[in-house]
């Protein structure tokens, strides 16, 4: 019914995980009411009860706290393709996809967030291909689409941003709307973004979605651009098998 892969109860934590390919009715393909560090959470999905109309929401998760997570390839029937009713941290949350509203996430909380390359399915509703009735702070949301022919809704629906970048430009405090400049990823930035230090350092917490500290102030976004590479392993040898 709920919660495909991880269904929490108690505050359950689940950490360093990847949540895959997992499928639920109502709410939560991934996973509903735990909170995930650290986590991939990709390719899940709600598919509703065929007959009933049943509402299903949250693809990815839904009713989650998520801290550096990546939410990716995931789709609920209605509503929240990656997301549904959730407090993110320092998540990306790209190429889910919804029925109807927000491919992206579907109302909750979203702090030093990247929501782009999400997609609402429907064709009759301005409903946001990104985010819906959502409060986003330090975030990107950009490059997402849906079918109805509305500039605005591409992104977002009824949102509340600040120090945010989005097109069209929201209202609220420190909001832009230039072009992010993401690299291929559609995750982290480019050296030369508009959205490095743009961000308010009031709220931040924990680390980038690479593990790596935030500079004071803040880029928008998931991703704090540094002038070094990241390292996610040391180097190793490998013998590979003679040239013929």
């Amino acid at each position: 019914v709920d919660g495909g892969g991880a269904y929490g109860v108690a505050n359950s934590v689940v950490a360093n995980c990847t949540l895959k390919n997992n499928t639920a009715a109502y709410g939560g393909g991934g996973a509903i009411g735990a909170i995930l560090i650290n986590c991939l959470v990709i390719n899940n999905s709600v598919l509703g009860v065929p007959g009933y109309g049943v509402t299903a929401v949250g693809g990815g998760a839904d009713a989650c706290t998520l801290k550096g997570c990546i939410i990716t390839g995931n789709y609920a029937l209605s509503a929240g393709g990656g997301t549904a009713y959730g407090l993110l941290k320092n998540c990306a949350v790209t190429g889910n996809s919804a029925g109807t509203e927000a491919g992206g996430a579907y109302y909750g909380t979203l702090v030093n967030c990247t929501v782009t390359r999400n997609v609402s399915l429907s064709p009759t509703y301005d409903y946001g291909g990104g985010v819906y009735f959502a409060s986003l702070t330090n975030c990107i949301v950009y490059a997402n689409q849906e079918p109805f022919p509305s500039a605005a809704a591409s992104n977002y629906y009824q949102c509340t941003f600040s120090f945010s970048c989005s097109s069209p430009l929201p209202g609220g405090s420190g909001n832009i709307s230039a072009n992010p400049q993401l690299l291929a990823d559609g995750v982290h930035l480019a050296a030369t973004s508009v959205c490095i230090g743009a961000g308010s350092a009031s709220i931040i917490s924990g680390t980038d979605i690479d593990g790596q500290p935030w500079n004071n102030p803040p880029s928008m976004g998931c991703d704090e651009w540094q002038p070094a590479p990241v390292i996610g392993a040391q180097p190793t040898f490998q013998m590979g098998s003679p040239a013929s």
